[in-house]
């Protein structure tokens, strides 16, 4: 197989093309240096089952990300910085270790791929009438899971401009998980709205402060994860006892996306333990500080456990059952996705009342 050449740059090049001298060609004062930077020669990429996708293209050389981005502007990694002074963006992350998971090139990718509408990909012509109580139960839990959701696009959203351009695939794949909770946000709201029933009641919000009040992007990564795993579980819950087929898919792709989400939560743990092992300790005094809340905000928010039991099931007593069952699968979900990016004492660190959920206090004299 032989390597291709380089292509004639510069000067040279232009005036092979046009067979004049450069100032002829070019009247306005031009080096064309832009046409001299030789570039090391790539492969043709080939388009793979789902198209071309970035890891087609990119090489070693713009595939590098170095631990700590040296450019407070806009330069595109890659390309070869302006001679220019430079004038600085708005980013203030500039640490790899902040935000990097190896698998976002490939999330973003697969986010775009899997991209669904709550207008045209659900079946909502083919909904028939709940009874009431059922209605009004799914009603209140669409209400809290899009005000949820609202509240990530926004937090979310404020933080992706400070984050470096070296790190672009991370930027890019945030994107995606902004634009799939605001799709969560107006397809909840939707799913409320058109069944004949309508919008319940407000959560408590006390889990929004954790989420508002990160002041590291590592720690809100890690807010928005605790809830999210309650989220999907939830979703997955919920389809698997839907009735009606709009409710099935609306819960499982809402599942599918933060699926996503959770993968590069657990490449970026698994990237940032790489590089400094001791962060567990500094995770898990976040992780508890964040399951503190969230276990006071799932104790307050009665309307949520009450309507979910009553989505779960017609029967208040087997519902209430399923609801358990799906507070336990959270915490063994959450456990294992922790695991899986390298935290694995997770389960003995567990606040108290999240423990207790799957080890009950042993009764003295039981």
């Amino acid at each position: 197989m032989t390597t291709e050449q380089p292509r004639p740059r510069g000067q040279k090049a232009i005036e092979q093309q046009v067979d004049i001298p450069l100032e002829e060609a070019f009247p306005v004062r031009s080096t064309m240096s832009w046409m001299t930077m030789e570039r090391p020669p790539v492969a043709k990429p080939a388009p793979g089952p789902k198209g071309m996708r970035l890891r087609d293209v990119e090489n070693e050389h713009t595939l590098d990300v170095p631990d700590i981005w040296p450019y407070v502007n806009d330069t595109p990694r890659g390309a070869v910085a302006s001679t220019f002074p430079q004038l600085a963006a708005g980013y203030s992350i500039f640490d790899k270790v902040s935000v990097w998971s190896d698998n976002a090139i490939d999330l973003y990718e697969d986010a775009i791929y899997d991209r669904w509408s709550s207008a045209t990909t659900l079946p909502w012509d083919t909904m028939s009438p709940l009874p009431d109580m059922a209605e009004a139960a799914l009603d209140q839990v669409c209400t809290e899971l899009s005000e949820q959701a609202y509240l990530d696009v926004q937090v979310l959203s404020s933080w992706l401009e400070r984050i470096s351009y070296g790190f672009k695939e991370v930027k890019n794949f945030l994107a995606t998980h902004i634009y799939s909770r605001g799709r969560h946000t107006e397809a909840f709201r939707k799913r409320a709205l058109a069944n004949g029933g309508g919008l319940g009641i407000e959560g408590p919000g006390i889990y929004h402060r954790a989420v508002l009040g990160s002041q590291r992007f590592p720690d809100l990564l890690l807010a928005m994860f605790v809830r999210t795993v309650w989220t999907k579980v939830v979703c997955e819950a919920v389809a698997a006892h839907a009735r009606t087929e709009v409710d099935r898919q609306l819960f499982s792709l809402t599942a599918q996306d933060l699926d996503r989400f959770h993968a590069y939560i657990a490449g970026f743990l698994q990237h940032a333990l790489s590089k400094d092992a001791g962060l567990a300790r500094d995770y898990n005094f976040t992780l508890t500080r964040h399951e503190g809340v969230f276990a006071a905000d799932m104790d307050h928010d009665a309307s949520f456990m009450e309507a979910l039991a009553l989505t779960l099931s017609d029967e208040p007593v087997e519902g209430l059952q399923l609801v358990e069952d799906t507070r336990r699968t959270f915490i063994t979900t959450y456990l294992d996705l922790l695991a899986r990016g390298g935290i694995t004492d997770r389960r003995e660190h567990l606040f108290p009342t999240l423990k207790s959920i799957i080890d009950p206090p042993v009764v003295a004299g039981a």
